[in-house]
């Protein structure tokens, strides 16, 4: 083999390479896009959490409710019970900050709407 040989092969591999993780990188983006659940073809970046050191109270965040306050209120009470499955195996929720009243009495924090609540076990 001659020395441009080994330079080209040099070259190409880690070519070829990255172009390999490229397309992984590409796949799981679209399986994370299609893992997405919409709600009224929104996608709500929601967050649950525990509200305090109880771990069965938690808070949910709802970003950007504006663009359509059903859809996000829906997003936010999915959240809730997913947040309640993975921890304590229940889908039973007691709302302190019911997510089905009127829209003047919805509870914000900041622009994010705020749902509150409680896993509850048999």
């Amino acid at each position: 083999m001659t020395r441009k040989t080994v330079e080209k092969k040099h070259v190409i591999a880690p070519l070829i390479s990255g172009f390999l993780c490229l397309l992984l990188i590409g796949c799981e983006t679209d399986q994370q896009r299609s893992a997405r659940v919409l709600f009224d073809g929104i996608n709500f970046r929601t967050k649950a959490k525990s509200e305090s050191k109880d771990r069965m109270s938690f808070a949910v965040t709802v970003p950007k409710p504006d663009r359509n306050l059903q859809a996000a209120l829906a997003a936010g009470s999915f959240e809730a019970t997913t947040y309640c499955v993975q921890n304590f195996g229940t889908s039973d929720l007691e709302w302190f900050n019911v997510p089905d009243v009127d829209d003047a009495a919805l509870q914000y924090k900041g622009s994010r709407l705020l749902l509150t609540g409680r896993c509850v076990l048999w």
